[in-house]
């Protein structure tokens, strides 16, 4: 992901998937708020199940996430 004052790109293995304008993102109540110029954290979440993760009845408990990096930097 690219983010600048511009723009946010994403991309996967070194091919642009999106690129969204800021000036292209409205609310929809209106407001001058951007939430895109705001402060942003990191967070990975291990969530399992629910309608788009499907049954748990085969899963082996405790699971784990495993990240072998991850990568920020300011241009």
């Amino acid at each position: 992901m690219d983010w600048d004052s511009e723009a946010i790109s994403l991309f996967v293995d070194g091919m642009l998937l999106n690129k969204t304008l800021l000036s292209d993102l409205k609310n929809d109540n209106g407001s001058d708020f951007h939430p895109f110029k705001q402060q942003h954290y990191i967070l990975f979440d291990l969530a399992m199940g629910g309608m788009n993760g499907g049954s748990l009845n085969e899963t082996k408990f405790p699971n784990r996430m495993e990240v072998d990096y991850v990568r920020v930097y300011q241009k």
